[in-house]
């Protein structure tokens, strides 16, 4: 395709930068940012464990503490183990400082299970927003790295958007 303003030239397609340099660079350094927060929060979220790990951890930690009671028996804490609950019949055999002590560590336990609920949904709510944020950031980053075509003419420079 011959050139219009100077009639001699050949007009070819190139390829140029939407934005300034400093805003490409900006760009760059968004998009890049991006990943990298993505996939670090990827990675703690992998290996940060689950809240079922931890539910399992405070039931031995509550196992241990029943065991070291004189008064409760294998069938009481069989029965914790089983639901994480001990039944009113086995609690009334106890003595009173012992059900008294036993009470206690089923309301930690309770109070453990229940904060890594909340924990483990509101850790859930967090790592979406970390990644909606993260994607916006790379939609930006993205767009300010592209690049547009123009017909340019080979003999006397003068350029044509598409």
């Amino acid at each position: 395709m011959t050139c219009d303003t100077c009639k001699t030239g050949e007009v070819r397609m190139i390829k140029v930068q939407r934005f300034s340099p400093r805003l490409v660079v900006v760009g760059h350094v968004l998009w890049i940012l991006a990943l990298v927060a993505a996939l670090a929060t990827g990675w703690y979220q992998y290996t940060s464990g689950s809240a079922a790990g931890t539910i399992d951890l405070a039931k031995e930690n509550a196992v241990s503490k029943l065991r070291q009671i004189d008064g409760v028996t294998p069938a009481i804490i069989s029965d914790f183990e089983d639901d994480g609950e001990i039944s009113e019949t086995e609690l009334s055999r106890l003595e009173p400082n012992e059900r008294a002590e036993v009470e206690k560590i089923l309301s930690d336990y309770r109070t453990g299970v229940f904060d890594t609920g909340g924990a483990g949904a509101a850790g859930w709510i967090l790592y979406v927003a970390i990644y909606v944020l993260c994607g916006a950031v790379l939609i930006i980053g993205v767009a300010l790295t592209l690049k547009k075509e123009l017909l340019r003419c080979d003999n006397c420079g003068v350029t044509v958007e598409l």
